[in-house]
């Protein structure tokens, strides 16, 4: 997840991370900055969660 006009970790580099990592995915939330988190806390947590909601816990 990344903000749409974070400059440290800008969201092409963030989705070109995600393209090399096997089941990554990105998710960009636009006018938001490097702190989503804090920036945009209701729609950080949603994507938080939807993401969590599609992963199967494994069991070691």
């Amino acid at each position: 997840m990344s903000g749409g006009q974070d400059v440290c970790m800008p969201p092409q580099r963030m989705q070109a991370l995600a393209d090399q990592l096997p089941d990554a995915r990105h998710a960009r939330l636009e006018g938001v900055g490097h702190w989503p988190q804090l920036e945009s806390p209701d729609a950080f947590e949603g994507l938080l969660l939807d993401f969590l909601a599609t992963q199967r816990a494994t069991v070691h």
